[in-house]
């Protein structure tokens, strides 16, 4: 080089900034390796603390494996809903929980009608309207009714033909039509954006999550057809049990989050609610087959004692006789001089006295009808509807409030001791004259119905003893009327003619 110590100097140089670069580096890739080691640690731990939680709310609750044990043999599942809403509004931290089920109204009309509910929630009684089958413009009420109806049919490419009558026959079995599908869950992310949900207590922020339960029983007027005990003795009878004409029951699990800052249920959350609702829907449809076949027992039973029951039946029929003979014997000692009225109105007085002996007499039966768990046609239920109204029973003991249908389950608790002692003790003129209107209307239509044979089935002769206390009620009620209307005419006669002197 042309300066030897310029050059020199300059290398010494660009090597020194050489090895600080180089340390430099060192020192940035030693950072950078120690920040990626401490965010890899960071990331390891988050991921066993997302794990653990995981794993945390993946673990059964401690009142999940006492809730399976019983959903596993109850007969009374609704006995348990409160205990199973409780643990659901655990398991998905929901603000409310509440259980209902779809019926129809007295005019075919769509209801949800809410049982119960988790506490505070209040929404036991609440009922949700749905579309009018008369008047499709009217929308209906919430969107809870979304779950019970079906998915839309998704079009695929046309199967290879299978023979169906060699696949039968393989299978041993008819093949069965799938039938629609229906949503698993509906979700409302934020219900305050949605328009026809219907609130039941003060609006807020939150999610609404409604999941279904469908399920087969027997346990309806038509469940108890008379083929449905099958075989050909007792033994065979009580094996072969099956309803033959089943239909679906479908009820729904509501639940939300308002009140916890707009919220909404997470994956799993709805995960334990389905899982829940399928065990609710499975002990359901096992209870209430073992109901329907004990109520078949007893059916076979009831038609094995016919005999028994005539022949005592025939006997009471034969003391009412001889009672009201009896009561004529009564009537003539009220002497020549009596008004035919009055003799009317003691024959009348005489018969009703019969009528609640005979009751009495049959007490065990009337007990019995209670102990059926398919509920009876509705022309028995007609009857035992206006066996209520005489002895002042309100219709909220035996009626869905919002559908006006009648509940078995709660009319059959009614059939007690305390039933056959009111109707014992019936005073005729203590019966409100707005009922006693309507008894008067019905009274052909109940007469009419008795003369045709199989209308009340296998309780036939019982039902006609009640209807015959109710007859006798009604006509002792009019003659009481008659009477009252007759001593008050000759009071206010006596009163006039007095004041005429």
């Amino acid at each position: 080089p042309h300066d030897s110590v310029e050059y020199l100097g300059n290398y010494l140089i660009a090597y020194i900034e050489r090895l600080e670069s180089s340390d430099e580096k060192a020192e940035k890739f030693a950072a950078a390796a120690a920040a990626s080691r401490k965010q890899q640690e960071e990331r390891e731990a988050t991921e066993k603390s997302i794990a653990a939680a995981k794993a945390e709310a993946e673990k059964p609750l401690p009142e999940e494996s006492g809730l399976d044990a019983e959903l596993l043999k109850t007969l009374e599942v609704p006995e348990i809903y409160s205990s199973l809403l409780e643990l659901i509004k655990k398991g998905t931290n929901a603000t409310s929980v509440y259980i209902g089920t779809k019926d129809t109204d007295d005019k075919g009309n769509p209801m949800i009608t809410f049982l119960a509910g988790t506490e505070g929630s209040n929404m036991e009684g609440k009922f949700l309207r749905g579309m009018p089958v008369e008047d499709d413009t009217i929308p209906e009420e919430g969107v809870t009714f979304n779950i019970f109806k079906p998915l839309p049919v998704v079009e695929t490419e046309e199967p290879e033909p299978i023979d169906e009558e060699n696949e039968d026959e393989e299978n041993g079995e008819e093949k069965k039509d799938a039938g629609p599908e229906y949503p698993s869950h509906h979700l409302v992310p934020n219900v305050a954006r949605v328009q026809s949900i219907k609130y039941f207590g003060v609006p807020g922020l939150g999610c609404y999550l409604a999941v279904p339960i469908r399920y087969d029983s027997g346990l309806h007027e038509n469940g108890m057809d008379d083929d449905a005990e099958g075989g050909k003795d007792k033994k065979e009878k009580e094996a072969e049990m099956q309803p033959k004409n089943k239909i679906t029951k479908e009820m729904v699990i509501g639940m939300h989050t308002i009140n916890q800052g707009g919220r909404s249920f997470n994956a799993s959350e709805i995960q334990f609610a389905q899982t829940w609702t399928s065990k609710v829907s499975a002990a359901l449809e096992r209870s209430e087959l073992e109901q329907w076949v004990e109520s078949a027992k007893k059916r076979i039973r009831v038609k094995a004692d016919k005999k028994t029951d005539a022949t005592k039946i025939n006997k009471l029929y034969k003391n009412a006789k001889l009672c009201e003979k009896r009561a004529n014997e009564a009537v003539t000692e009220l002497g020549p001089d009596a008004q035919e009225e009055d003799k009317e109105h003691k024959s009348k007085e005489i018969k009703f006295k019969i009528a609640c002996e005979t009751i009495q007499a049959i007490k065990d039966k009337i007990l019995d009808i209670g102990k059926f768990r398919v509920p009876p046609k509705r022309e028995p239920q007609l009857l035992l509807q206006l066996l209520f109204q005489c002895i002042g029973l309100s219709k909220d003991l035996y009626e869905t409030s919002s559908t006006h249908k009648v509940d078995w389950e709660k009319m059959r608790l009614l059939m007690n001791d305390e039933l056959v002692a009111s109707m014992i003790a019936t005073d005729p003129t203590a019966i409100d004259k707005s009922v006693f209107l309507s008894l008067e209307e019905q009274k052909p239509e109940l007469e009419e119905s008795l003369k045709e044979e199989g209308t009340y089935d296998y309780y036939g002769e019982i039902y006609a003893m009640i209807c015959e206390w109710i007859v006798c009620l009604m006509d002792l009620r009019t003659s009481c009327d008659e009477k009252r209307e007759r001593e008050e005419a000759a009071k206010k006669a006596a009163e006039e003619e007095e004041d005429a002197e």
